[in-house]
């Protein structure tokens, strides 16, 4: 692929001269065959400073038919059909006028001269003077010459496969230009068609298709949904050099007032880094094929840019996460005044985000709280981006992503920011008690008995629910990957909040009438919070059951208290 080959006009109409004489092998019109693309720019009076335009895409045949469509930064789209002749003792392929678009009286308002070297590359210099579209002088800014791959055995690209892309680091780095990582998921099909979905750094969303050239390269230019006319997206991507690319993206947002984000518009340079994704094997950690961390391993978030200097927001931010098997991103811990660690109801509530393992992005949303005098503003903003994961983890990024946010002042409009996850990976030790248990519980009864009228008298027990364990029986203690529940003998509690050194799991049986049993049935997990290591397992087991006369009230109990005598991680 050619990148930035023309920046003044002086330099477009030279290689347009040398283009005849200057390539030394010979070869035949039907050679010039296939599909092609080319990126245009215009100097739009500047010849210090090219600047996108637009976009060709052309077929020709083995006669030399071609017939094409051409994209101008005003979103306008033309189809145009011509001829290329090759002169005697030419190596290109060349048509003198292209004309993509007549008016009324015939006259050609979209002209420009068309060359094909045999490499692949096109040249192309016009005019567009129509006053409906985005008038400029423009020419070719990078081409290629795309390659045909059937999808078969023998005929599909060494690159085809799952990639992930992050937009990140624009230049200028100024308040005007959005903070937050653009993303895209990217797939190459085995006939070589590469196919991208994401979001700009603004929250602009933008999919769509590529086609390769036999080296992997692949040319993508859009104007992005609502955006005004001068506004464009472009980037070029080679897939078998991976990581950093060798060009920046291109990328302009032209001044709109209606526009939530950034209506003043800006344009900016970000780098792009393209990596692959493996999507783990059904059942297995998503990450554990680049990474090899699991479920117990935290990482650190961190939130950088604009618009969330207005107010403390710290009591809601996470700086630690980690992920599930199934993809969850859970929220581990934050600043002092952010919920405990592993405090996972609390932080739940905050944070909500979710890796999807089959293309390596992650979406969700995130609780900012914010204090005006006495009244508490309470907003839920979207946080969203990718992994990018290199081969090993580090202090630098291994996912980039966005929030996006408005500032409460009256009158502001929406401002994106910058979220990172980095390393090192550490060992969440609590995390690492998840999975199942066999115990052995001692039963003591606590109270037995019935209260009538105040009065405590002996009482028959009520009976037993499913779950309380019997004296001396061996139970089955399930703890689920991310610390919400437990099942208990069968029985599945939910997690309240964290006790002294330990994890309170309860449920509750409440009376559906007259007789019914009720109460409570709750366990206490304790926990070493250095080593992980579980310390105890108790269980406070109440059960009630109730009946109502005129003359009294009589309340029926028995409290039991379980605890494991010994247990062992199956």
């Amino acid at each position: 692929m050619q990148n930035r080959l023309l920046t003044t006009l002086s330099q477009w109409v030279l290689i347009l001269i040398g283009a005849f004489g200057a390539l030394s092998s010979e070869a035949a019109i039907a050679d010039f065959a296939g599909g092609y693309a080319s990126n245009l720019s215009t100097v739009e009076g500047d010849p210090a400073s090219a600047v996108y335009y637009g976009r060709v895409e052309l077929t020709v045949t083995t006669k030399g038919a071609v017939t094409g469509k051409m994209l101008t930064r005003a979103g306008k789209s033309y189809s145009f059909s011509t001829t290329v002749t090759q002169a005697v003792g030419s190596t290109t392929a060349n048509q003198a006028n292209v004309v993509v678009f007549r008016n009324a009286q015939k006259i050609g308002l979209i002209n420009f001269t068309l060359t094909i070297n045999p490499d692949g590359s096109l040249i192309i210099i016009g005019e567009n003077i129509n006053p409906a579209d985005s008038m400029a002088v423009f020419a070719s800014e990078s081409s290629l010459k795309f390659a045909t791959f059937t999808g078969k055995a023998g005929s599909t690209p060494s690159w085809a496969g799952f990639y992930t892309l992050a937009l990140v680091a624009p230049t200028p780095s100024v308040p005007t230009v959005p903070a937050g990582a653009g993303y895209a998921s990217l797939t190459v099909s085995p006939t070589g068609v590469l196919t991208y979905k994401g979001k700009l750094g603004d929250g602009t969303a933008f999919t769509g298709s590529a086609k390769p050239s036999i080296n992997g390269d692949y040319s993508i230019y859009l104007v992005p949904a609502g955006y005004a006319v001068g506004g464009y997206f472009s980037m070029e991507l080679n897939m078998t050099s991976l990581g950093l690319q060798a060009d920046s993206a291109d990328w302009k947002k032209a001044p709109k007032a209606a526009d939530k984000a950034y209506p003043g518009g800006f344009s900016a340079l970000p780098s792009v880094i393209v990596r692959p994704w493996l999507v783990a094997a059904k059942g297995t950690f998503p990450l554990g094929n680049l990474l090899g961390f699991g479920t117990s391993k935290n990482f650190n978030v961190a939130f950088s840019g604009e618009g969330l200097a207005d107010g403390n927001y710290s009591a809601t931010l996470p700086d630690t996460a980690r992920v599930t098997l199934l993809g969850g991103i859970i929220a581990v811990s934050g600043a002092p005044n952010a919920p405990a660690e592993n405090n996972v109801n609390a932080w739940n509530a905050l944070w909500s985000v979710k890796l999807n393992v089959l293309t390596g992005v992650y979406t969700g949303t995130q609780i900012l709280r914010h204090t005006v005098g006495t009244k508490v503003i309470t907003r839920k903003i979207p946080v969203e981006g990718v992994f990018s994961m290199p081969d090993s983890i580090t202090s630098a990024p291994f996912a980039y992503g966005q929030y996006l946010v408005t500032p409460i002042a009256v009158g502001s409009k929406a401002v994106s920011g910058l979220v990172t996850f980095t390393g090192p990976i550490t060992e969440n030790p609590l995390v690492a008690t998840a999975g199942t248990y066999s115990a052995r519980m001692d039963e003591t009864l606590l109270e037995d008995g019935s209260i009538v009228n105040g009065v405590y008298v002996p009482a028959a027990k009520p009976a037993r629910p499913a779950g309380s364990p019997a004296d001396n029986q061996v139970v089955k203690v399930v703890i689920s990957e991310d610390l919400s529940k437990i099942i208990f003998n069968g029985v599945e509690l939910t997690y309240i909040g964290p006790a002294l050194n330990g994890r309170v799991y309860q449920k509750t049986y409440v009376p559906r009438s007259v007789g019914a049993l009720g109460g409570q049935f709750a366990v206490t997990i304790g926990v070493n919070p250095v080593t992980g290591q579980i310390t105890s397992l108790a269980g406070l087991t109440e059960f009630i059951s109730v009946s109502l006369s005129a003359r009294s009230q009589t309340t029926i109990f028995e409290v039991k208290e379980p605890f494991a005598l010994n247990f062992t991680k199956l």
